[in-house]
């Protein structure tokens, strides 16, 4: 596993305990060891630039990448209820055909008694 991808294995895995943490009101502290003096360096160098300490930057890099995660597991969640919604569309629409063929049929049926109705009182007199 390379460097990065162990860094964000290593993530992920605490995003989740945050992630759980945070649910419940609590703030965690993230300890990570062994990073390379380049990855820090440049860390550094992009906290200086927007102004933030090295702690604040990655708070922030942290908090994207759990909402982004968030953020897919809740459009997931939208797409599956949006597709089950539109086959619950299609089956009552397939109901309703289905009903209004019915009535049609009730409507012929009560129509051919009247007729028969009206023939019989026709005859008898």
């Amino acid at each position: 596993m390379g460097y990065f991808q162990s860094l964000s294995f290593d993530l992920v895995c605490w995003l989740s305990v945050v992630k759980l943490l945070k649910g419940v009101g609590c703030l965690v502290d993230v300890l990570i060891r062994n990073l390379d003096i380049v990855a820090v360096s440049k860390i550094d160098q992009e906290a200086k630039k927007k102004r933030l300490s090295r702690n604040e930057l990655l708070k922030v890099y942290i908090d994207k990448f759990a909402l982004v995660d968030m953020h897919n597991e809740e459009r997931i969640l939208y797409k599956e209820s949006f597709e089950m919604n539109t086959r619950m569309l299609h089956a009552f629409g397939e109901t309703q055909k289905n009903l209004v063929g019915r009535v049609g049929n009730i409507e012929k049926v009560l129509v051919r008694m009247i007729e028969l109705e009206t023939n019989e009182k026709e005859c008898a007199d």
